[in-house]
């Protein structure tokens, strides 16, 4: 009885996959707070991961009924120089950010996301976010990470981890 019951758990255990989270307990803001949505940096090997991030956290702020505003980097040129200096929407995004009214500032790193090698072919995901206020002062951080399980998605993967992440924003009336 005790074997079967061990490998009921293992099995519940695997196909939940494995998730981790580092940094904040969570950030209370005002109800009716304004975030500015910046690019996230790509870490990862795989391109547009970092725009993937973006849009899954602008769907997510946009399912809590959080008002935000995106930086969008379809109006940039892309010529060889923009495309090979790693700062160059970064610049573009901090002189972007000086035009549009917020309270609150979404950036980070998506540090990977693609599938493991191998006959699993599992997504694996690690996303960090950071919450700037007004000033500059970093006023929320979390990193999470999860390896999902062989028939899920890699977006899906990464939808589970930023919502957690994003489950920390708490408001005040």
């Amino acid at each position: 009885m005790r074997k079967l019951t061990f490998i009921i758990l293992a099995a519940i255990v695997s196909l939940a996959g494995c998730s981790t989270y580092r940094g904040s307990n969570g950030v209370t803001v005002s109800n009716g707070s304004t975030f500015a949505v910046m690019p996230f940096v790509n870490q990862s090997n795989t391109p547009l991961a970092a725009e993937n991030v973006g849009t899954i956290i602008c769907s997510e702020l946009s399912a809590k009924n959080i008002n935000y505003v995106a930086y969008e980097s379809a109006d940039e040129p892309k010529d060889l120089k923009s495309i090979l200096d790693d700062s160059y929407t970064t610049r573009k995004a901090n002189d972007w950010l000086k035009t549009v009214s917020h309270n609150y500032v979404i950036s980070g790193s998506v540090d990977e996301w693609n599938y493991k090698a191998g006959l699993d072919g599992e997504p694996v995901v690690s996303v960090t976010i950071r919450i700037k206020d007004i000033n500059g002062n970093v006023v929320y951080e979390k990193t999470g990470s999860r390896s999902g399980f062989g028939r899920e998605s890699l977006n899906g993967a990464g939808q589970k981890v930023v919502e957690n992440i994003l489950s920390d924003i708490n408001y005040s009336r």
